[in-house]
């Protein structure tokens, strides 16, 4: 299996709020009119485990991603682009400099070279490990999205 990267810089999203310089994740634009973020990022992490523990991303099948794309657009919008190709993949200059970080890192890391691999010559989105990454990378969002939205607590004194 060849090695991948489910999140690359997760946090950017939070910090700088786009993808590839132009993709905004702004969950409070669902169409579940779910206007308060923290309650959106509750109900989507909430959606994804309840989905991922009825094995609906299809991990045990064809790894297919039409559930994580679905899920994806009902809680970020029809327009959001992310989960489509073009954002899967790092992006690089005619010097070989990082331009933008796709959700899925280099491409070189799911190349099949095993000619016994089953998933051998396929294109990419047919790919079931770049498949796997994909639903990975939505039931991680999910996580890291819900955990950085929860209230913090605060410190206790400690009796001496």
């Amino acid at each position: 299996m060849p090695s991948a990267h489910f999140l690359v810089d997760p946090y950017g999203f939070w910090v700088t709020g786009f993808v590839s310089g132009s993709q905004h994740i702004d969950i409070t634009r669902n169409r579940l009119k779910i206007s308060d973020s923290k309650q959106a990022w509750t109900r989507f992490y909430k959606d994804v485990a309840m989905l991922e523990g009825r094995h609906a991303f299809g991990v045990e099948q064809d790894n297919q991603i039409d559930v994580a794309r679905s899920l994806f657009q009902v809680y970020f919008s029809e327009e959001n682009t992310i989960l489509n190709e073009g954002y899967w993949w790092n992006q690089y200059d005619n010097n070989d400099s990082l331009v933008a970080a796709g959700i899925l890192g280099n491409k070189t890391s799911f190349t099949i070279t095993d000619p016994n691999d089953p998933d051998y010559g396929k294109p990419m989105p047919e790919n079931r490990y770049v498949k796997h990454a994909i639903n990975s990378w939505v039931i991680n969002l999910a996580k890291v999205g819900f955990h950085l939205n929860r209230p913090l607590r605060q410190p206790q004194a400690v009796a001496a």
